[in-house]
């Protein structure tokens, strides 16, 4: 799993560092960077991960912690949703979606995107695009064709739901004016 730290702004001239620990597993990469990737053989567990951010001007907070499950392998993870949230926020929610995937052979992931009913679909569908870009450029490699995308305006608006799913599992239906899009489609 991955954990990521955001600042902003960052203040000018700063030289930031980040200093990590983990309650549960090991610490694998990006030990004093803004992300780092946690593994552990023990699922079902939930992992806290601490970071201290050195560099930041006295009168600012500089830790913060964050628990999250660690799904067993080859179990589908529980659905996850999110509202309104910054681009470095979804890009850990999305390095989270891959590691289960990638952790599941042939699993597919899906994504309930809720707009609000004066949006716009083009700009949703800007958004899925660069989730795509992102997991790609995580994973070049990446079957983008198992990423699944259903855009629908609501009432309530700004909603992230996303799940993943077996192989051979049959994905949610896309009802009430919702469109569906398949991330080979979206990617080029």
């Amino acid at each position: 799993m991955f954990f990521r730290a955001s600042i902003d702004p960052v203040p000018d001239g700063s030289r930031l560092t980040y200093e990590w620990k983990v309650s549960i597993g090991n610490l694998t990469d990006g030990q004093g960077t803004d992300q780092i990737r946690v593994v552990s053989d023990q699922g079902g567990i939930n992992v806290t991960a601490k970071v201290t951010i050195k560099g930041l001007p006295d009168k600012c907070v500089s830790t913060a912690t964050e628990t999250a499950p660690y799904a067993l392998k080859n179990r589908v993870p529980t659905g996850e949703s999110y509202d309104n949230t910054s681009w470095d926020d979804e890009r850990a929610r999305l390095d989270n979606v891959m590691v289960h995937v990638n952790n599941w052979p042939e699993s597919k992931a899906f994504f309930y995107i809720d707009i609000g009913a004066d949006e716009s679909f083009e700009k949703a569908k800007e958004r899925v695009i660069n989730m795509i870009k992102h997991i790609k450029w995580r994973d070049n490699d990446f079957d983008a064709g198992r990423l699944n995308f259903g855009i629908r305006k609501t009432e309530k608006g700004h909603l992230t739901t996303i799940f993943v799913f077996p192989h051979d599992a049959d994905l949610p239906k896309c009802v009430d004016g919702c469109t569906l899009l398949n991330g080979k489609h979206l990617y080029y």
